[in-house]
C-alpha cells in the first residue's frame, strides 16, 4: 500500500511540475507527455481498464491514417534527391544499430522492433535541426513527413518478418482493399460532412477489422492514408480539418496508453528507462557527427524526441505482441520517450530562442 501511495505522489509531482517548468519557459508546442503522466495516475484505480484496451485500434487506425496524408509525393519533384538520401540513410541506419544495441542490452531480439519506435524524430523538432539556408517551409515539412513513412515502411517490413505468413498476405490485401475503398466512396461524395464521415466510417471498420484478423492498424491505415493523399487532391480540404484535429486526439490517446499500460511499482524498471534514453542519446551522437548528415551539433540534439510517432509504434508493438516480451518494458519505453520529448522540446525552444 505504501509502495503503490508512493508511485501516486511521484506521478502528481512529475505532472505538475513538468506543467510549471514548461509555463516558466513558455513552451506552448504540444507535448502530451502531461497527459501520458495522467494517465500513469490514473491506472492505479479501478476504472474498468479492461474495457478500454478495444479502442486503442480506432485511435491508432485513425493515427496512421494523419501520417499517411501527410505523405504527398507531388513534392518529390521540387524536393532536392539527398534529402530523400539522408531521410532513408537516417532512418534505416539508425533503426539497425539501436535494435543491435537492445538486443546486447537485453538478450531478448523481440525487443528490438522497438528501435523503429526510437528512431523517429519529432515532427516539430526536426525542422530546428535542418539546414536552413535556400530551404523553404514546405520543403521542410515534406522532409520531416518523408522521415516517418521511411521508418513505416522499415515497420511493415519487421511486421512481415515476424508474423505469420498468413498475417503478412492479409496486411498486404486489407492494406490495398481499404485504399481503394476508401477512395471509391470518397469519389462518390462531394459534400464536407459526407466525406469526413466517410474518413470516419472507414478508419473504424479498418481497425476493428485490423483487431479480429491480429494485424496492424497502423500501418495498414498509413498506407491506406498516402494512397488517399496522391489520389484524391478534392479532399484536401478535409485533410486539413483532419490534421487540425491531431492535438485532442494525440490527448485522448495518450490519456488511454498511460491507463491501459500503468507504471510499475517496483522503481527497478527506471534503469530500463535510463538504458533506452542513453543507447538513443549515444547512437545519435554518432548519427549527429557524421558530417554528410549536415545537421547541427547542438548537444541536446542527440537527445531529439521520437514524437507521438514513437509512442503510436509502440502500442501497436504491445497490443499485437503484449505476451512475448517484458510487460515493465513497455511502461519503460513509455518513461524513456517521455524524457526524451521533453528534452527535445527544450532543444527546439533553445533553438527559438536564439
Amino acid at each position: 500500500m505504501f509502495t503503490r501511495l508512493f508511485v501516486i505522489i511521484a506521478v502528481a509531482v512529475a505532472y505538475f511540475s513538468f506543467s510549471a517548468i514548461f509555463k516558466k519557459r513558455k513552451i506552448s508546442t504540444f507535448v502530451g507527455m502531461e497527459y501520458l503522466i495522467l494517465g500513469f495516475l490514473l491506472s492505479k484505480f479501478p476504472l474498468g481498464q479492461g474495457l478500454l484496451k478495444p479502442l486503442l485500434y480506432p485511435f491508432l487506425g485513425w493515427i496512421g491514417l494523419l501520417i499517411g496524408l501527410e505523405v504527398d509525393f507531388h513534392y518529390l519533384k521540387e524536393l532536392p534527391r539527398h534529402f530523400l538520401t539522408k531521410a532513408a540513410l537516417w532512418a534505416v541506419g539508425l533503426t539497425m544499430v539501436m535494435a543491435l544495441g537492445l538486443v546486447l542490452l537485453t538478450g531478448n531480439p523481440m525487443l528490438s522492433i522497438f528501435a523503429l519506435a526510437l528512431a523517429p524524430i519529432s515532427f516539430r523538432v526536426t525542422s530546428h535541426f535542418i539546414p536552413s539556408r535556400g530551404i523553404d517551409n514546405r520543403t521542410v515539412l515534406f522532409f520531416v513527413s518523408i522521415l516517418p513513412f521511411f521508418i513505416l515502411l522499415l515497420f511493415a517490413g519487421a511486421q512481415a518478418v515476424t508474423l505469420s505468413p498468413l498475417s503478412t498476405v492479409y496486411m498486404i490485401c486489407f492494406s490495398t482493399l481499404f485504399a481503394i475503398f476508401s477512395r471509391a466512396l470518397l469519389s462518390l461524395n462531394h459534400k464536407p460532412e459526407g466525406l469526413l464521415l466517410v474518413l470516419i466510417g472507414v478508419i473504424v471498420l479498418l481497425s476493428e477489422t485490423c483487431a479480429v484478423f491480429q494485424i496492424s492498424p497502423l500501418t495498414v491505415s498509413f498506407f491506406a492514408g498516402v494512397y488517399l493523399a496522391n489520389t484524391c487532391k478534392k479532399c484536401d480540404p478535409i485533410y486539413r480539418d483532419i490534421a487540425a484535429d491531431e492535438k485532442p486526439l494525440y490527448m485522448l490517446f495518450l490519456l488511454l496508453v498511460g491507463m491501459l499500460s500503468g507504471i510499475p511499482d517496483n522503481p527497478e524498471f527506471l534503469f530500463s528507462s535510463l538504458s533506452i534514453i542513453l543507447i538513443a542519446g549515444l547512437l545519435r551522437f554518432v548519427f549527429v557527427k557524421v558530417p554528410w548528415f549536415n545537421l547541427k551539433t547542438h548537444p541536446w540534439a542527440y537527445f531529439m524526441a521520437p514524437g507521438g510517432l514513437s509512442i503510436a509504434i509502440g502500442t501497436d508493438i504491445w497490443i499485437q505482441n503484449g505476451g512475448t516480451f517484458p510487460a515493465a518494458w513497455f511502461s519503460s519505453f513509455l518513461v524513456a520517450v517521455m524524457i526524451l520529448q521533453a528534452i527535445g522540446v527544450m532543444a527546439g525552444k533553445m533553438g527559438d530562442d536564439k
